[in-house]
């Protein structure tokens, strides 16, 4: 997905951060951030300014039977007076690390107008250990699954438009799609 991504999304060719919503509301405070994505920056950075705002996600987590819904805290900072960076607090899920990849695509593979960001577990899905009941229950009766089950924790949140850049809630109506990716997954590949 991400060469789709990279051809489809103006700001992953440029390396913007994602940001989450307004700041509306949210209090904004001066301090370092708490999963600190700024590790990631090779030179260091100045935060300039961060607050914290709530997502609701889509949360299939390995043992689990069924997905659910669950609202996720997001540190959004301004780091050395750039676009703001929004870093989701997700390390709950996936203690052993995290990859991500952003789904463009609905279940009739038409380019959708709010993207989907999909968290995975780099440990179980490298090692392929950990079957995800959840995702395993949400595609079982979708004609065409393949059969491939999808390994460790998955989280998703709903970017607000394509420029890919805010989230959003993610939705009921949201579901038929996430459904169809994993039941599909490995067809494309």
């Amino acid at each position: 997905y991400w060469p789709t991504h990279q051809n489809e999304c103006a700001h992953a060719r440029r390396g913007v951060k994602y940001s989450l919503l307004d700041r509306m509301g949210a209090q904004t405070r001066t301090c370092a951030l708490p999963e600190s994505p700024l590790s990631s920056f090779a030179t260091p950075v100045a935060v300039a300014s961060i607050y914290q705002h709530d997502v609701l996600g889509f949360i299939l987590e390995a043992s689990h039977p069924e997905p659910r819904y669950e609202q996720i805290t997001c540190s959004v900072a301004v780091v050395d007076g750039e676009s703001p960076y929004t870093a989701p607090h997700l390390s709950a899920f996936f203690p052993g690390g995290r990859g991500c990849h952003i789904l463009h695509y609905d279940a009739a593979m038409s380019t959708v107008s709010k993207p989907y960001h999909i968290f995975y577990s780099v440990p179980s899905y490298t090692t392929q250990s950990h079957p995800n009941i959840a995702i395993a229950n949400l595609v079982n009766d979708v004609p065409g699954h393949l059969g491939v089950s999808w390994p460790g924790n998955v989280v998703v949140l709903k970017f607000t438009d394509s420029t890919c850049l805010r989230y959003e809630n993610f939705g009921e109506e949201d579901i038929q799609n996430i459904r169809m990716h994993f039941a599909l997954f490995g067809r494309r590949r």
